[in-house]
């Protein structure tokens, strides 16, 4: 049942919603619309004034029944049991426009006041105006009045009309602002790519206070942001401050990062230590996959430098709450600073940060520099593993420019968020550009059980990660 919600939620929450306004229309419709009952006949009008009958041109009979004469004339004839009021409502005499006919519709609350109203009518066809009960004139019933056997609601068929109608509408401009709640699970999209899924990291929330998840610098404190309190914030929603790994994370989400350290140290070799993490739009994690690998990466031994090439956003280095004024990788690019003066130290004792520094100019231009590359470049034997943070893809080419020096190639895909169409475009774009992507890490990834039901996540103290003595 759970896979078939899965593949047809979309078509299934459109049918719900356009079911209920339908619904809804029924009742209204029945509700506000009356049964009645009614019946029609036709007439045809000939002029006999002449030595062959001539057929009435119906511009006339429309003349002729512009005034209706023939009411009080029926009033007369029903022996007062219907007031003129009242036959007006109920008798309805209309010419056609392209034949020499005209149609008397009766509509009543019984079926009898119908057949009596109609038989009333063809008894005497020529007194419905003083123009036809003129002996010139032929009136010739053509088509009989039925009698009403079924009633129906004048009216109901527009509430259903109206009402299904406003419930496709609004299904649509539902389905279209929620469009991300829908779809498709990533994990199925992915499959169709040659490319592996090298991590998949799980959903997570933490309850715990900034002054305990955010990092504390031994040194450059200057450049620290005053901190802010933050409650249960989520690494997944980019409104929010990108989730750190600490003493009350989940086991299963610092699990999953010791997991891709692995299968990174598995696919790195000697030299080869510069990871790229980009994604196709905001909001997919990518910040947050990069700064946790870095962390765990730190906690097994390694020496870990975060770069923040993010340069309009600058959400890596708003984790680590670092100013913007403080100097970073422009600063050694462009301003010959040392290395070990820009590079910031973190209480995770072998993990460091570079934050872009206070850049002016174009940033995809000043990335593409030689002097920014060679920087970066000239690091790798510093550092174990050297971490960028880009933006996505499909926002900006600062991706493409620094996946040229990047060793691995790690695309960031959240689940169900991020749209297949963005996916097929940044793959493209990177293809185009003759770079090669290392692996999908799925982010935001539900852990269920082999029955199928959620698992909820341990918080319990992490003595692996409890060594930096957070």
């Amino acid at each position: 049942m759970e896979r078939f919600w899965e593949k047809y939620k979309i078509i299934i929450t459109a049918f719900i919603i356009t079911a209920g306004f339908f619904i809804a229309g029924l009742v209204s419709g029945m509700i506000f619309t009356r049964p009645v009952f009614t019946s029609e006949a036709s007439y045809l009008v000939t002029d006999t004034s002449g030595l062959h009958n001539e057929i009435i041109h119906p511009k006339e009979i429309k003349a002729f029944l512009k005034k209706e004469f023939f009411i009080n004339h029926l009033c007369d004839s029903t022996y007062g049991k219907f007031t003129v009021g009242e036959l007006q409502k109920m008798v309805k005499v209309k010419a056609n426009r392209y034949s020499p006919t005209f149609r008397v519709k009766v509509t009543c609350k019984t079926s009898s006041d119908v057949f009596f109203i109609q038989k009333t009518i063809e008894s005497a066809p020529g007194n419905l105006t003083p123009e036809m009960s003129d002996k010139d004139f032929l009136i010739i019933l053509i088509n009989e009045a039925k009698f009403p056997e079924k009633s129906v609601r004048p009216g109901f068929s527009a509430f259903l009309l109206i009402f299904t109608t406003a419930g496709i509408v609004l299904s649509v401009l539902y389905l279209k602002k929620n469009s991300r709640q829908f779809i498709q699970s990533s994990a199925e999209s992915l499959s169709r790519y040659q490319i592996p899924v090298v991590a998949r990291i799980p959903s997570h929330k933490s309850s715990v206070q900034s002054d305990t998840l955010n990092t504390r610098f031994i040194r450059n404190s200057v450049h620290l942001k005053k901190q802010n309190t933050r409650s249960d914030t989520s690494s997944y929603n980019p409104d929010n401050n990108t989730i750190m790994i600490g003493p009350e994370t989940s086991i299963s989400f610092f699990d999953a990062f010791r997991m891709f350290c692995t299968s990174v140290d598995k696919m790195t070799e000697k030299n080869h230590n510069i990871i790229l993490f980009t994604s196709a739009v905001n909001g997919d994690g990518k910040t947050t996959a990069a700064i946790n690998f870095g962390i765990t990466a730190a906690a097994e031994g390694k020496s870990v430098l975060l770069i923040d090439c993010n340069i309009r956003n600058r959400r890596l280095a708003r984790a680590f709450s670092i100013d913007a004024s403080a100097p970073g990788l422009y600063d050694i690019a462009f301003r010959s600073m040392p290395a070990k003066e820009a590079i910031l130290f973190t209480e995770y004792h072998s993990l460091f940060v570079l934050s872009p520094g206070d850049v002016t100019g174009n940033p995809t231009g000043l990335l593409a520099r030689t002097e920014t590359l060679c920087s970066i470049y000239n690091l790798k034997e510093m550092f174990d593993y050297i971490i960028i943070d880009s933006p996505p893809v499909n926002s900006f080419a600062d991706a493409a420019v620094l996946a040229g020096i990047a060793d691995l190639n790690f695309f960031v895909v959240r689940n169900r968020f991020t749209p297949d169409e963005e996916i097929q475009k940044s793959l493209k774009s990177m293809e185009l550009s003759e770079i090669s992507i290392s692996g999908f890490v799925l982010n935001d990834v539900q852990i269920v059980s082999e029955n199928n039901t959620p698992v909820r996540s341990n918080t319990h103290k992490n003595k692996f990660i409890s060594g930096f003595d957070i």
